[in-house]
Order: C-alpha cells, then structure tokens, then sequence
C-alpha cells in the first residue's frame, strides 16, 4: 500500500476514533510506532513472574477438545474490570484497541465508569497501561486459556530486591 495512503487512512481512522471516544477524555490518539514503549512495557511486564496472573481454561483436556469461550470470558472479564482499582482516577492511561483491522492506544484520564463502558463496546482482548509504566492491567486470550495479568511498581522492585 502506498505510504501517504496508509497516513490519511491512519489519520482517517484516529479522527474517527476521536469522535467515538469523544465523551471518554481522549487527549491522543497512538498508532505504530507511537505504541511502541508501551508494546515494549507490555511484552517485558507481561513475562515477569512477579505480576499477578488468573487464568480461565476453555479447554477440555480429558475430552481434548475447546469448550465455549463465552462464560471464562465473562469470568475473565469480570476480573479484569475488579482489578481496574490499581489505576488511580484521573491518571494518564493508554488503552489498546484494534479498530478496522488496526492497533490504536487511546491515551486518556482514567475512570472507572468510562473503562468499564469502552471494555464492553471493545474487543476480546483488553490490555491498559499507565502512562508512566509502572501499572498494567491485560486481558488476553491464549491457546487454551483466556489470562489476565495484573502488574505494578512494587512488583518490579520486588523482583529486583530479590536478585
């Protein structure tokens, strides 16, 4: 695709995200490589073995077959949005949707409410991080397993007093 294309298409698509999201806060819309520092926290952060993690099966392994993803979804879901209380109200956050086939982070003032109400209008996978990377809160479906991933700080320096 032809690169000024794909630049009024991208732009296209954050006017566009800007308007839906438009009684959410919105301060920035994020694409490609303005994502990547928190692509990069995400992976790095997502790996410790510091973070909090719960797991959801949706898969049989007596029978060896997949169950129906809809209820540990919920389940999981419902975990994730508990566990929004490790971002404070009022903090910078990135929120991470795929829009028309697109990766975009809506940078925003977090509140409670408004993550609950665009996690029900999103996609499966759900992935929030501070702007100043010390929080992370995914949710994400796996092979087998729909994970949800709950990190801060303190976990980080935890695991860095412990070596």
């Amino acid at each position: 695709m032809n690169a000024s294309f794909e630049e009024k298409k991208i732009s296209l698509y954050k006017q566009q995200l800007t308007a839906i999201y438009a009684d959410s806060g919105i301060i920035q819309v994020f694409h490609g490589e303005e994502l990547e520092v928190y692509w990069k926290y995400n992976q790095r952060k997502s790996l410790a073995s510091s973070v909090e993690r719960k797991a959801y099966s949706y898969y049989d392994s007596a029978k060896h077959v997949y169950l129906d993803k809809g209820e540990p979804y919920a389940k999981a879901k419902a975990y994730f949005l508990a566990n929004r209380s490790i971002f404070s109200k009022g903090e910078v956050v990135i929120f991470f949707l795929l829009f028309k086939g697109e990766y975009f982070g809506l940078k925003l003032l977090f509140d409670k409410e408004e993550i609950a109400k665009m996690t029900t209008n999103h996609q499966v996978d759900l992935l929030l991080i501070n702007e100043d990377l010390t929080k992370l809160l995914g949710l994400d479906i796996l092979e087998y397993t729909i994970e949800v991933i709950v990190g801060t700080k303190e976990d980080e320096e935890d695991t860095a007093k412990s070596n």
